[in-house]
């Protein structure tokens, strides 16, 4: 009885991470610079990200799957995003 139960729960595991795995990303908007820069800092990871011009950036954010924001980016974001590229990076 004790290894049926043990059974068991290792489906409902298994079934509830790959639920998580296949679950889509809500859209980013520029204002979910944390996410926006982890996405950076995986994406390219041999980047400093200080080294990074704000054109460049702001292009490569608008190309992430996830990303759906139609307004234009402010400054104040792309810094925050920097920032926080930064953080994932050290």
């Amino acid at each position: 009885m004790k290894f049926v139960l043990i059974g068991v729960i290792r489906g409902i595991c298994s079934l509830a991470n790959r639920n998580q795995r296949t679950k889509k990303m809500p859209s980013l908007k520029w204002t979910d610079t944390d996410e926006i820069g982890y996405q950076l800092s995986e994406k390219f990871q041999q980047l400093d990200p200080l080294s990074v011009r704000f054109t460049d950036m702001r292009q490569w954010v608008r190309e992430l799957d996830e990303f759906d924001d139609r307004a234009d980016s402010t400054e104040s974001a792309l810094e925050a995003i920097q920032m926080a590229w930064l953080e994932y990076r050290q």
